[in-house]
Order: structure tokens, then C-alpha cells, then sequence
């Protein structure tokens, strides 16, 4: 996973996890004490946060960071990646020595 794939799924694990709360970006800021325009950026992925910033949403969501962390669908789209590589590898294999 490259540095950018992570940052998105990151955002889009901090969304998921907004959304099932039913919860806007203002909401999330003001519980864990950060700007509304950092959140927005963090989902998008197209913000680095800091560690404390990144505690401070896992706080405002009652989780630790390790939970926080737990990129489960990025995981799946490796999972998936790997397999096809796998299933391309061995198909071109046998294609190469038909």
C-alpha cells in the first residue's frame, strides 16, 4: 500500500466511522477539538494528520487508536489485488508455455 492509499483509506475510515454515528464534519471537529476544514481534508485524503490529531478523533469516537487503525476494506482490496496477481501470474505461466 502506497503512502496515499493509506491516507485514504484512513479518510475514509474516519468517514465511516462519522457517517454511522450519523454525525457532520462540524460535529466531529468540535468533539475532538479540531478545526471543521482539517476534518473534511483528513476524509478526503488529502491531509496528513498529526499523531494527537488522529488520537483526538479516535477520543471523539470512544475508540483507540489501534481501532482507529483497523483499515479492514483497505485490507480486502489488498487481499483482492494479491489473488488477481496471483490468478494473472498463473494464467500468463500456462499461456507462455502452451
Amino acid at each position: 500500500m502506497t503512502y496515499k492509499q493509506f491516507l485514504s483509506a484512513l479518510g475514509r475510515r474516519i468517514k465511516g466511522l462519522r457517517l454511522s454515528r450519523k454525525w457532520k464534519p462540524y460535529r466531529l471537529a468540535r468533539e475532538a477539538k479540531i478545526d471543521g476544514g482539517q476534518v473534511k481534508a483528513i476524509e478526503a485524503g488529502i491531509h496528513t494528520p498529526e499523531l494527537e490529531t488522529l488520537d483526538r478523533i479516535a477520543g471523539a469516537f470512544g475508540i483507540g487508536l489501534d481501532e482507529l487503525f483497523m483499515l479492514d476494506e483497505v485490507c480486502r482490496h489488498c487481499d483482492k489485488r494479491k489473488k488477481t496477481a496471483k490468478k494473472t501470474a498463473r494464467t500468463g505461466a500456462s499461456k507462455s508455455t502452451d
